[in-house]
């Protein structure tokens, strides 16, 4: 969990500094990713960034960070211009940055890691791993950060990672953070533990910019707010209290926010879809192995799943998918057995997935828009003695990306080049293209602004009149919505399978173990 900024030893109190940003563009080809931009921001306050996916607030704080170079204007820290896009200079000027894809390398531990970013030998004396780790230690202590030093990254959950990619950020005394969608990969109990903390760092000093979605997040950790709009400033560093959450969304959307859509609909008798009985798996690094879990998804409907991360979600899904094997228990599909098939014959019987990570699983950045379609095709379809037509491929991807309105300019350029509402859009229109029968849904909103949330909630409620889902998801609000039942996973196992109406508290208490604990208090009391 997080913890107040001060601890024992050195305390953060940097210099405070105010930000002033002028008429700042950035511009790619044609595309202006920033208009004339300006703003200023005062010190050791938060100041949120907010607006659609694609709006440029990334790229503003990359200008900061001078990871950017834009193509006009200028910052001025203190009134003292800053090099622009020169990540030494803006170091120099204190800012440093915690990007929403954590970049500590996983397969290193923590000592590593933060030695890799904040080199402390200053001498030709032997390299002794025992002395990194007191020194790491004494670091994190310092930050009020309680974490092993010699723990690989890999084995930390996300929210501790979270805490550590703060902590190495401040272990140079910033005097300006940048945090970009920090709560993108936090269950909503660890939001506010992450609030907390921000507050903390704020009030040492530290000027604050944090870049958010949600509207509720704003009001509950922001003094001010900016929105940007199609790369425009349309609120400069207001103050939040002079919004509501209506008029923000407003102002963030341009108009009307679209209402997503609320689960509400009688089910005639049910038809068995997929059935898990008694499905286990091995143990994997970062999240919980299966239990002996038994589920059974019914035709056209939207089967919720929570739970604290890390308690067996991922192996579900890759077990359903097809990804990771099952150690025993089997699993039917359409009436098949599916418990040794492949992914591809998963696929060909209807089974589609938006997965975890956009960016790392459902795309290859690197690779075109009509590539990443594609794979679609080749892995669901058989071709004609194995040959395609690249030239019909990319007919096929501009045909769908336009019905499923994403925004790009031509199907031969970079996927990592699109916003990640448009990645996902790029990922429902190729998963959904044609023939899916069940749908596997892990976080599809995760990082998402309003618009493009409330587009894959409808979208999905509207696949379940002719398909199911399995709807794995941290947001509680968004199970609710969506969902006819919701089973709560708790150490790999189903501590409870919850229907409409949705009890809050006795949800909460399964993801904790809270339900088992009382189960076996009653049993011992009939006893007694």
């Amino acid at each position: 969990m997080m913890t107040a900024v001060a601890g024992r030893g050195h305390e953060l109190v940097p210099a405070t500094c105010s930000v002033h940003i002028k008429q700042l563009s950035v511009q790619f080809g044609t595309f202006l990713a920033l208009d004339g931009v300006s703003l200023s921001l005062a010190p050791g306050a938060v100041h949120a960034v907010v607006g659609q996916n694609g709006a440029g607030k990334t790229t503003l704080a990359r200008c900061l960070m001078g990871l950017q170079q834009p193509s006009s204007g200028s910052i001025e820290f203190d009134d003292e211009p800053l090099a622009l896009g020169s990540v030494k200079a803006s170091k120099t000027a204190g800012v440093e940055m915690v990007h929403q894809a954590f970049s500590l390398p996983p397969s290193a531990s923590v000592a590593e890691a933060i030695e890799f970013f904040h080199p402390s030998r200053t001498s030709l004396r032997p390299f002794r791993k025992r002395d990194l780790v007191s020194h790491v230690k004494k670091q994190l202590a310092d930050l009020g950060v309680n974490i092993d030093p010699a723990a690989k990254i890999s084995s930390l959950p996300v929210e501790t990672l979270q805490s550590l990619e703060i902590g190495r950020a401040l272990i140079s005394r910033p005097r300006v953070l940048l945090l970009d969608e920090p709560t993108a990969v936090l269950a909503p109990q660890d939001v506010s533990a992450l609030f907390d903390r921000v507050r903390a760092i704020a009030a040492s000093g530290v000027t604050i910019i944090i870049v958010l979605h949600k509207v509720q997040e704003v009001f509950a950790i922001a003094d001010t707010v900016t929105v940007l709009r199609g790369g425009v400033c349309v609120a400069a560093a207001q103050l939040t209290a002079s919004f509501d959450e209506r008029s923000l969304s407003e102002a963030i959307i341009g108009s009307a926010v679209p209402a997503p859509s609320t689960r509400s609909r009688s089910r005639g008798a049910p038809s068995e879809l997929l059935s898990l009985q008694e499905i286990t798996t091995l143990p994997k690094p970062g999240d919980s192995p299966l239990r002996n879990v038994t589920l059974t998804i019914f035709d056209s409907e939207i089967l919720g799943i929570a739970g604290v991360e890390g308690n067996g979600q991922r192996s579900l899904v890759e077990s359903i998918v097809g990804i990771q094997s099952i150690d025993s228990g089997s699993m039917r599909f359409l009436g098949h057995d599916v418990s040794g098939a492949t992914v591809t014959l998963r696929r060909r019987l209807g089974l589609r997935v938006v997965p975890f990570d956009r960016l790392t699983e459902g795309v290859s950045t690197s690779r075109t828009l009509w590539e990443n379609v594609a794979v679609g095709d080749l892995a669901t379809h058989r071709s004609l003695f194995g040959l395609v037509s690249p030239r019909q491929l990319r007919n096929n991807a501009r045909m769908l990306l336009d019905t499923w309105q994403v925004r790009y300019r031509d199907v031969n350029q970079s996927t990592g080049s699109l916003s990640g509402g448009n990645v996902q859009r790029l990922i429902l229109a190729r998963e959904l293209a044609a023939g899916a029968k069940f749908l596997v849904a892990a976080h599809p909103t995760r990082g998402l602004d309003l618009g493009a949330t409330a587009f894959v909630h409808n979208t999905i409620s509207t696949l379940s009149e002719t398909a199911s889902v399995l709807l794995v998801s941290a947001d509680l609000d968004e199970l609710f919505a969506l969902s006819d039942r919701i089973a709560v996973l708790s150490a790999g196992c189903v501590s409870g399978i919850f229907e409409r109406p949705f009890d809050v508290q006795a949800i909460g208490a399964a993801m904790v173990g809270q339900a088992q604990i009382s189960d076996l208090a009653a049993e011992i009391r009939s006893f007694s």
